[in-house]
């Protein structure tokens, strides 16, 4: 009777070890396609981290075309003029266009992936410091621009655009009446994370030129670092 006894719990523990034995199994083979699935997505992720470093995106307003011209102020004092065609012209446009590029994994922690918004100021802002002959800047923007920047001018009308590439109305008014410029203004240094764009805005609705803006992301320092040597 106790041999039976014996056999009978010899026999549970044999089973009850068995099923422990294939629990233990079946949750290794989970713990290993767990860890499986987590190495894969943490490849993924690598992979998809390093790609979109090193991928490059131009954040400039995408309309910003180059200009005809490039006047460049550094302390106030006009240290160069390039005119379309010149050999340096060439190379402080791609310096222009280098200093608003960044890779879009920064350009997603900046939450700036080519979106910006247009801030049109008031008509009472005027861009020129003479209006008859559009030339000069005016008291209010020369504050704002500070004494090295960059001057784009164009010899054909610019419209402005929005990010979505819709063309910018003026909200000042009621009706529809389309931005257009010749001349930008941008401000370089050598600390600034963003930067602000200076247009000289007029249309149907006004005579005189006024300021709009968009501010983006982005390092003049090389900018900056170049007009500081000439």
């Amino acid at each position: 009777m106790e041999n039976l006894q014996a056999e009978n719990n010899q026999i549970t523990k044999d089973a009850l070890t068995s099923v422990s034995d294939e629990i233990l199994k079946k949750k290794k083979r989970k713990r290993k396609i767990a860890l499986a699935v987590i190495s894969a997505v943490v490849l993924i992720l690598a992979v998809a981290i390093i790609t979109l470093a090193s991928i490059k995106i131009n954040l400039k307003p995408y309309f910003i075309e180059s200009p005809s011209r490039y006047n460049l102020v550094y302390e106030g004092k006009n240290v160069g003029s390039y005119v379309e065609g010149d050999d340096d012209y060439e190379v402080f446009d791609k310096l222009l266009n280098k200093s608003f590029t960044q890779s879009i994994l920064t350009a997603m922690f900046n939450g700036q992936l080519g979106s910006y918004e247009i801030s049109e100021g008031s008509v009472s802002q005027t861009f020129y410091s003479s209006s008859q002959s559009q030339s000069g800047m005016s008291s209010y923007l020369s504050s704002n621009v500070g004494s090295s920047y960059i001057h784009l001018h164009y010899g054909i009308e610019q419209k402005l655009f929005n990010s979505d590439q819709s063309i910018y109305y003026s909200q000042i008014y009621t009706s529809k009446y389309e931005m257009k410029y010749v001349d930008v203004y941008i401000p370089v240094s050598q600390s600034a994370e963003t930067v602000t764009i200076y247009f000289g805005t007029y249309g149907d609705h006004v005579q005189s030129a006024y300021i709009s803006s968009i501010t983006v992301k982005a390092s003049t320092a090389l900018l900056f670092d170049y007009i500081s040597k000439l």
